[in-house]
């Protein structure tokens, strides 16, 4: 796979045997910590070859996406909706209410949604 698409398999010659054996030759389109990689992932005692965790935590195998840090703004966000709440929730403990017994028919959420929770089960809903 690693040869691309349109390369035909290798037949059970000496290129297979040395796969077979763990033997990968250099593919110089690949960069030398890719070529290591695939080295490692066939290495022929599996003891040796990276779990699937080692390949989904390599460094080369980590997409952009998956490593982005949220946009500055909606960190913003979460940072003051988590202070309101830490100070709500002081509040609620000065006046000896204990906050997740308080029965809120209907609390804002964002935009024009709202949660709604029920007293007597402490279930909560979104209702648009």
């Amino acid at each position: 796979l690693a040869r691309g698409p349109d390369s035909p398999l290798p037949s059970m010659g000496d290129e297979w045997r040395d796969i077979r054996d763990g033997v990968l030759r250099t593919l110089p389109q690949l960069s030398p910590q890719l070529n290591a990689l695939l080295r490692d992932m066939i290495a022929a005692d599996p003891a040796r070859r990276p779990s699937a965790m080692d390949l989904i935590q390599h460094p080369l195998l980590i997409t952009r996406k998956r490593t982005r840090p949220l946009d500055k703004d909606v960190q913003a966000e979460v940072r003051a909706i988590e202070l309101r709440a830490a100070k709500l929730e002081a509040a609620l403990q000065r006046l000896g209410q204990d906050p997740d017994q308080i029965a809120m028919n209907e609390m804002p959420v964002v935009g024009s949604a709202i949660m709604t929770r029920t007293a007597s089960s402490g279930s909560s809903r979104i209702e648009v």
